[in-house]
Order: structure tokens, then C-alpha cells, then sequence
């Protein structure tokens, strides 16, 4: 079985340890804060985060509207930039991903 997989009309599921799915909607705005926890835990560079972002209950539309550097710095505790930096350029590249799923190439 593939890690990912959609049954017509449903959302994407991501197989986990245990046969256990974890359901995870294309549209990463609509995540909530499992899934993100979710999405965090499977980058290698962010994993570590995925406490943080639990602890502050961050769902995706937060997480995509709403989350800066000030925030990440200020409101979520990662004083690291570095650390800041590569979440910062992951979620840009998930809205990007995201936008050109939903709009076609």
C-alpha cells in the first residue's frame, strides 16, 4: 500500500505506524491541529516543533494566515532565527504547494 492515498472524493490519508490513518485534507488551511502536528512531525528539520505547535493549539488557518517570525519569536517561544527561518520556508512552500494543487499547474 502507497503511504498516501485517496478514495474517490475523500481526503488524502496518510498511513501510520500500526496501520492507524491519519486522515489529512488536501487543503492545508482546513488541517487541524493533528494533522499539523502531523505535517510537522514528517519534516525532518521542523519535527521538533510539533510540542510547540500542539502546546498553542495552531490549526492550519492559523498557521497559514497568522504565523510571522514575530510570532514564532515573541508569542511561541523559538528563539533560535535559524529554526524560525526553515519553519517560515517550509510553510511558504506548502501554501505554494497547496495553491498550485488547488488551481492546476
Amino acid at each position: 500500500m502507497n503511504e498516501y492515498s485517496q478514495a474517490k472524493g475523500a481526503p488524502y490519508r496518510r498511513v501510520s505506524e500500526g496501520n492507524r490513518l491519519n486522515i489529512i485534507s488536501s487543503n492545508p488551511v482546513e488541517w487541524n491541529v493533528e494533522e499539523v502536528c502531523n505535517w510537522f512531525a514528517s519534516q525532518p528539520r521542523l519535527a521538533d516543533l510539533a510540542p510547540f505547535i500542539k502546546m498553542h493549539c495552531l490549526d492550519g488557518h492559523i498557521l497559514l494566515n497568522y504565523v510571522s517570525n514575530t510570532v514564532l519569536r515573541d508569542e511561541l517561544g523559538i528563539t533560535a532565527f535559524g529554526q524560525r527561518v526553515r519553519l517560515l520556508e517550509a510553510l511558504e512552500a506548502l501554501k505554494w504547494k497547496s495553491s498550485i494543487d488547488r488551481h492546476g499547474k
